[in-house]
Formats: structure tokens, sequence, C-alpha cells
């Protein structure tokens, strides 16, 4: 753990602040741009959709080309397939993604 303390020291606490807001910013404008090829949007952001007043955790819902909400239980085939995880859920709150959609 030392050593990593010592990266960081050496590195500041303001350099790491900006990789992450120039990181979250990349993120959410290549989010944003993914389109099905009927030109609905593929997800949705849920916060600011720039780095403004934002931090570097970005949540959103993925959509299919009806504008479903593609439900995790439904993607987990796909997600073996292309040997990719998704974290998933509300925040950790049991039930809170099922209130959030409705």
């Amino acid at each position: 753990m030392e050593i990593g303390l010592l990266h960081l020291q050496s590195i500041g606490i303001d350099t790491i602040a900006e990789r992450v807001r120039c990181l979250t910013g990349w993120l959410l404008e290549e989010l944003l741009a993914l389109r099905h090829g009927n030109d609905r949007a593929m997800v949705r952001i849920y916060g600011p959709a720039t780095t403004q007043a934002r931090g570097g955790t970005v949540t959103l819902n993925l959509y299919d080309r009806r504008d479903i909400c593609w439900i995790t239980a439904a993607s987990r085939n796909w997600q073996v397939r292309k040997n990719i995880s998704l974290r998933t859920g509300c925040f950790c709150n049991p039930g809170a993604g099922e209130i959030a959609k409705a």
C-alpha cells in the first residue's frame, strides 16, 4: 500500500482529478453518440451529460432499437459471449432500479 500512496503523492491529487474528469468526459461523449440503425439512442445517462457538476461515476441504462430498456438478465448471455462484465443495480439498493424505471 505504501508504494501506491507514494505514487499518488508524487503525481498529485489535482492530476488525478483532471485525468478522471477527462476520462469521464470522453466516456459520456462516446456513450451519448451511440445510436441504433433507426437513429434511436442506445444509452440514457442519469445526471449531467457533461463533466460540469459530475464526478467519475456514470449511471446509465441501455436500450434496444425498439427503445426498450435492456434488462441485465436478458443481456447476460450477450455479456458471456463478448467476455465482458457490466456492473448492475441501482446503487446497491435492491428494487431501486425497478422504481427508477417506473
